[in-house]
């Protein structure tokens, strides 16, 4: 199994000044790097403040020069969002001046909040065509970069045209795609990419983990293809304490992050006044705190070892470690060092590793 540290700069109620957080991602992609995590994932979002990340491409090229060894993901560009042709051109550049540690994460986006805004609303059909056709875009540009391509496609239309330069990493870097339900499982799949898969349940439980999974392996199956050709991933709220009270000092921010991620992704009602979401009231369906602290990477190294062994045993290939909360960055720290010296070592393996 394989360990990544989601760093995704959460901001909660803008309490420090942006610079600070900025500055302690980036302290933290380096400490990833010190302790032997294997990559970091950098988010992108912007619009409201709990998240104000919106360029992951900047940090990924200041990452790079401050580290040597760990890949840097972005997770995830959501596609809607960027043009193909001037993606794919970013994403190569970046990919160059990372030394080929690149990974590049996609998603159709899973906020109605966002694609309104950016005048990208679509069905779930249409979102799913404009993702295929995107995508085969950028793949087919990184493959020929040298080559003029033109397009007359659904959604983007061009005459020929060179995307330089060509990535460092042939045909292309890493690619991981994103997905939350079953039916996006089978869908990205079946895609036909050699591609990753990278699942973020929030605050489901196990059980919804496993069907994913098998969801997953079946997916595999049925377009042919082995087990071995694909990881997944799954993306997990991490906080590791010496104490179980101090690791569940954390609840009222994972609960206070759902209430936000709901209102974004699901209930397409939100509640925001300057960018800033209302949490004071629960969302339909919350789980309770008990069940929050089950369902994520919370509690003593002991405890948090045992949850990681049930991925383990599931088959997972990678666990990315969602410590950056909102907590204070020393704890921020700690837990990443006590997951990496007390957990890590125990799910070493390299049996799925391409």
């Amino acid at each position: 199994m394989k360990f990544y540290c989601f760093l995704q700069g959460a901001w909660h109620g803008r309490k420090k000044p942006i610079k600070q957080v900025y500055d302690e991602i980036m302290a933290e992609a380096v400490l990833a790097e010190e302790l032997g995590y294997d990559g970091i994932f950098l988010a992108e979002q912007n619009l409201v403040s709990f998240l104000a990340t919106p360029d992951p491409l900047q940090f990924a090229a200041m990452i790079s020069q401050r580290t040597k060894r760990i890949k840097i993901g972005l997770a995830i560009m959501v596609l809607p969002f960027h043009h193909p042709l001037r993606l794919a051109g970013e994403l190569a550049q970046l990919d160059q001046i990372t030394g080929g540690r690149l990974e590049v994460g996609v998603g159709r986006g899973a906020s109605p909040y966002q694609a309104a805004r950016y005048e990208r609303n679509m069905s779930d059909d249409q979102s799913r065509r404009f993702f295929e056709e995107h995508l085969k875009i950028m793949m087919t540009h990184w493959a020929n970069p040298e080559v003029d391509h033109e397009h007359n496609g659904e959604f983007f239309r061009y005459p020929p045209a060179t995307v330089l330069p060509g990535p460092f990493q042939r045909p292309h870097p890493r690619l991981w795609i994103a997905a939350t339900s079953l039916k996006s499982t089978d869908w990205s799949v079946k895609l036909g990419y050699k591609s990753d898969h990278l699942f973020s349940p929030f605050r489901e439980p196990f059980s919804w983990v496993g069907d994913l999974y098998r969801a997953f392996e079946k997916a595999l199956g049925e377009a042919g293809r082995s087990r071995k050709d694909a990881n997944f991933a799954t993306n997990r709220q991490t906080y590791v304490a010496p104490t179980e009270e101090e690791a569940r000092m954390i609840l009222p921010i994972i609960r206070d992050s759902h209430r936000i991620i709901e209102q974004q992704v699901h209930m397409q009602n939100e509640s925001i006044k300057n960018g800033e979401y209302n949490v004071d009231r629960p969302v339909p369906g919350e789980p309770s705190m008990e069940e929050m602290y089950s369902n994520t990477l919370i509690g003593t190294p002991d405890a948090v070892r045992e949850k990681v062994r049930m991925y383990y045993d599931l088959g997972v290939d990678l666990i990315s470690t969602w410590h950056h909360l909102g907590q204070p960055h020393e704890n921020v720290r700690r837990s990443m060092e006590l997951f990496a010296r007390e957990i890590m070592p125990e799910f070493r393996s390299d049996w799925r590793d391409r």
